[in-house]
């Protein structure tokens, strides 16, 4: 095990060391030409944590080079680093989380039904919530804008995210994206024109990545809590765990950013995650129980476009298949771009944290760390050896 471990880390070592020699020669300019630069599999990644019954195995920090958020054209701005400053990244340290902020933020709005006094739960109707939508007779459920599986039209995936053509670009600069994605959802129903019937036959059956959904579920937390959504989190999750944390906010609304603005350390991601599997094993009947991870695996639709996986109350689920053993075993993934991972795989009570730098092309950030490192290196080393 420690063999596999060592072999790892050595690896990543020698990328991240040649990559920021590379960028030192080159001196990219902006991140469209930083994004072009050749990286390998192992050249993003910040911090590994791998976690077996509470017990650390694995733990590991690593230099690189994040611009991140620091140029000019991003539209939420960092300035207080140069780009193309190699920094170490230590597991205490703050690191920013991209996507895992929606995750947060779903299993957030879970807590928020569970401790409501008027008994709503995953499954209970939109309208409940926004009563203004009563008019249009949605049959939309919680669950349904969790999953991201409302039809509408939202691409988010075809341009950059600070072009100001992209849908989620003009909703985190609007005056108020809450209201924004609330009108979102109206024009939807209004267009559509559909009967109650009609909806259920394309509601709720497929997801597609959309941030709108993830406005639509902080929007219902401060609705069901009366509490802003960063002052709920510390409330809920930062105070107790003794998490610290940075909530970026919006430029425009002043809104805390509710899709990608959430930045923790790793070792908070892992406490995170730790708390959640404590809570999914405490219960004996999953079938019936309420925490957030027999939440997200029961309640879960297939994906539309990019990954063949299920989508669960703004969680990745993914089933893998070992030739050595019987069964599925299913991963609950938070995830965010540059390679930001938090996986819980609770059968194994397996907890790996990943963290890795916004510095390559979609196609390598988003498969490097699920490919060469999980399949080759944290799963043999957990005793799982063949997928």
């Amino acid at each position: 095990m420690d063999k596999i471990y060592n072999t790892l880390k050595q690896n990543i070592e020698q990328a991240n060391s040649a990559f920021i020699q590379e960028v030192r020669r080159q001196q990219p300019r902006n991140m469209s030409q930083f994004i072009q630069m050749p990286v390998t599999p192992f050249s993003n990644i910040h911090n590994i944590i791998i976690s077996k019954e509470e017990k650390v195995l694995f733990s590991a920090d690593f230099e690189g080079i994040d611009p991140d958020l620091s140029w000019s054209e991003n539209y939420i701005l960092d300035r207080r680093s140069n780009p193309l400053d190699v920094m170490y990244f230590s597991s205490e340290k703050i690191h920013t989380t991209r996507s895992i902020t929606k995750s947060i933020v779903g299993i957030l709005l879970i807590n928020a039904l569970k401790a409501s006094k008027n008994g709503l739960t995953v499954t209970s109707r939109i309208s409940d919530v926004f009563p203004e939508l009563n008019d249009y007779r949605s049959v939309i459920r919680i669950s349904d804008v969790l999953n991201m599986a409302i039809p509408m039209h939202w691409d988010e995936w075809n341009l950059p995210y600070n072009d100001p053509d992209n849908p989620e670009y003009r909703m985190v600069v609007s005056k108020n994206p809450y209201l924004y994605s609330l009108e979102k959802l109206r024009d939807y129903l209004i267009e559509d024109g559909l009967c109650p019937d009609e909806y259920k036959k394309i509601v709720g059956e497929k997801s597609r990545y959309n941030s709108c959904m993830t406005a639509l579920s902080a929007s219902m937390i401060e609705r069901l809590t009366g509490k802003d959504l960063e002052h709920y989190a510390k409330e809920v999750i930062f105070e107790p765990m003794k998490i610290d944390y940075i909530w970026d906010r919006l430029k425009y609304s002043g809104l805390a950013s509710f899709s990608s603005g959430l930045r923790l350390s790793p070792n908070g991601m892992l406490k995170i995650a730790q708390s959640l599997l404590r809570d999914w094993l405490s219960n004996k009947d999953e079938k019936e129980a309420q925490d957030p991870l027999s939440l997200m695996r029961r309640f879960c639709v297939g994906t539309q476009g990019l990954y063949k996986s299920c989508y669960g109350l703004h969680a990745w689920l993914v089933d893998l298949n070992f030739a050595e053993r019987k069964g599925t075993f299913r991963i609950v993934l938070f995830t965010g771009v540059g390679g930001n991972v938090v996986a819980i795989l609770p059968e194994e009570q397996l907890i790996y944290v990943i963290t890795g730098g916004n510095y390559t092309k979609l196609s390598v950030i988003n498969t490097s760390p699920y490919s060469s490192i999980v399949k080759d290196f944290i799963l043999p080393g957990c005793g799982l050896t063949t997928i």
